[in-house]
């Protein structure tokens, strides 16, 4: 069984591949957490110009199940270092439903969890955590936005990796909330 992260963190995050066939490039020495789809929450709320559009992430239940996944692995600079490299990995589609209401009509939908195409998350950076168990990434590449965005709270809680971020603009016109949670895993897979 793979040590528990305390106060401190001793992992690092898995490398990303945007190919599902590609194989899964997380170190077997890595504390690996993964997106459990059952604990994530999104919440899109534009009402600019008059209009109200709203998009809510759906749970999965067994006929719309989460398609995909993401891991994060970490992998201490030493063995009980609270700093080190980090790799970011998803594989397939990563999508969902999503309720939506537009101008009064509510239906259900395709969400993707990552853009199919045009963003790239990153894949790998240095992490640190400090004393109240705060992540800190320090990405080496790709654009970050949602969950990885500069001023989301990253912060590790027994087992688990919550991720959580609370965005505005136009005067709150447009409002989105993320919340995110990752497991710790013995490795990454479905």
């Amino acid at each position: 069984m793979r040590a528990t992260l305390p106060l401190v963190l001793i992992a690092a995050v898995a490398a990303c591949s945007h190919d599902s066939t590609a194989p899964n490039p997380i170190p077997a020495n890595a504390i690996v957490y993964q997106m459990d789809a059952r604990y994530l929450r999104y919440h899109y709320i534009d009402t600019t110009r008059g209009q109200h559009y709203e998009l809510t992430w759906l749970p999965p239940t067994p006929t719309t199940a989460f398609v995909g996944y993401n891991c994060l692995g970490f992998v201490p600079n030493a063995p009980t270092d609270t700093t080190g490299n980090f790799y970011f990995y998803y594989s397939g589609p990563n999508l969902g439903r999503i309720e939506r209401l537009d101008q009064g009509i509510l239906d259900t939908t395709t969400g993707y969890f990552l853009p199919p195409q045009g963003s790239d998350e990153g894949t790998r950076g240095t992490y640190a955590t400090d004393s109240s168990n705060r992540l800190h990434l320090v990405w080496a590449d790709g654009i970050q936005s949602r969950y990885f965005d500069a001023g989301a709270s990253l912060q590790f809680s027994a087992d688990t990796l919550f991720s959580s971020i609370d965005l505005s603009a136009s005067a709150d016109s447009i409002h989105v909330l993320w919340r995110v949670a990752w497991i710790q895993k013995e490795n990454c897979a479905l």
